[in-house]
C-alpha cells in the first residue's frame, strides 16, 4: 500500500509548537538546507511555520519531517501538504 504522506509535495507547511526566536528558525532551517531534496525553506516566527519548498520530483515523508523538527528541540502541530500530487 502506498502511504500518502510520503508522496511529493511542492510546499510543505509545518505548523511547529516552541519556534519563538531568531536562534529557533537558524537551527530549524539549518537542518533542513542540509537535505539536497529541499530547495528552499521559509520560517514565520509570528505564526510558529516552517515552510519547506521541496525541488522537482523530490519526497519527504511526515516522519522526516518530524524526525527532524524532534530532534531540534520543538514540537510539530501539524503538517499541510500543498500542491500534493496526490490531490
Amino acid at each position: 500500500m502506498l502511504n500518502v504522506s510520503a508522496l511529493s509535495a511542492t510546499e510543505i507547511n509545518i505548523k511547529v509548537n516552541g519556534l519563538v526566536c531568531e536562534f529557533c528558525a537558524v537551527t530549524i532551517e539549518k537542518s533542513f538546507k542540509k537535505l539536497p531534496k529541499v530547495s528552499n525553506i521559509n520560517i514565520d516566527l509570528e505564526a510558529k511555520n516552517v515552510q519547506i519548498i521541496l525541488a522537482e520530483k523530490q519526497h519527504i515523508s511526515d516522519q522526516e519531517i518530524t524526525d527532524i523538527i524532534i530532534n531540534n528541540g520543538y514540537a510539530v502541530v501539524e503538517i499541510i501538504r500543498e500542491n500534493d500530487e496526490t490531490k
